[in-house]
């Protein structure tokens, strides 16, 4: 069977969701508006950065927030706006990296989920994506965004196999420890061709978002770990900031 390499997020949107079926969007938004609440200021508008095919949207819709949504790939925007169409919220979506979207307005909220950030492989993507959320952002308007350890890494993604016969994929995992990079390959069939994309993401110590951060016009609010109020460390699994833009 003849194998196609692809880039990433272009064959795999179509079966995405599925793969993706076992992450809770409920709990997600739900945390991420009770952040919203805790840190923001009457917040309504917000900006989510990599929507992927926009499933936290549509949750974080239902708490009563219009949406602008933007994702480098087409064909996830592509799925977001088909299952965004079959609900009432206030969405609209946009094809554009995380660290290039422009609008024509300004946001009470950022924010940029699921470890999306760690997509980014060196340190002046992260300061270009954090002044392009700046630029995006209101005076005193915050941005959340997620990243995860080493550990995370070590635990639940190195050395890993995956074969869903159901979705009709493939996915090998590995943690190459000495350059911090996460890389997942996956393998998609549809019973006359192969497609593989290769996933990398840099997995940052959080001392570089903090430096990083420290240098950019933003104070960080908060650190927490894994769904909770508790401080997010290198011991955590995932870890979420908060940013207030200065």
């Amino acid at each position: 069977m003849h194998v196609t390499n692809v880039n990433p997020y272009s064959k795999l949107a179509a079966i995405y969701d599925g793969m993706m079926e076992q992450v809770d969007y409920h709990l997600w938004a739900q945390y991420i508006d009770s952040l919203l609440k805790l840190f923001g200021h009457d917040v309504r508008k917000v900006c989510e950065l990599a929507c992927g095919t926009g499933s936290l949207a549509i949750e974080l819709s239902g708490y009563g927030y219009e949406l602008t949504c933007s994702d480098q790939s087409a064909d996830m925007i592509e799925c977001a706006v088909n299952k965004a169409a079959k609900k009432n919220g206030k969405i609209s979506f946009f094809v554009s990296d995380m660290c290039t979207f422009n609008s024509d307005q300004n946001f009470d909220a950022v924010i940029c989920i699921y470890d999306s950030i760690n997509y980014l492989m060196d340190e002046l993507s992260l300061k270009t994506f954090f002044l392009n959320a700046h630029r995006l952002l209101k005076k005193n308007a915050i941005l959340i965004f997620d990243a995860c350890t080493e550990l995370n890494s070590l635990e639940n993604f190195d050395k890993r196999y995956e074969n869903d016969r159901h979705h009709h994929y493939v996915r090998r995992s590995r943690y190459l420890r000495q350059e911090r990079i996460q890389e997942n390959e996956i393998e998609m069939s549809n019973g006359q061709k192969k497609y593989v994309e290769v996933h990398r993401q840099k997995i940052y110590p959080l001392e570089v978002f903090d430096r990083t951060i420290g240098e950019l016009p933003f104070d960080m609010l908060a650190r927490y770990s894994n769904f909770s109020y508790d401080p997010g460390t290198e011991t955590s699994e995932r870890v979420h900031f908060i940013l207030k833009a200065k």
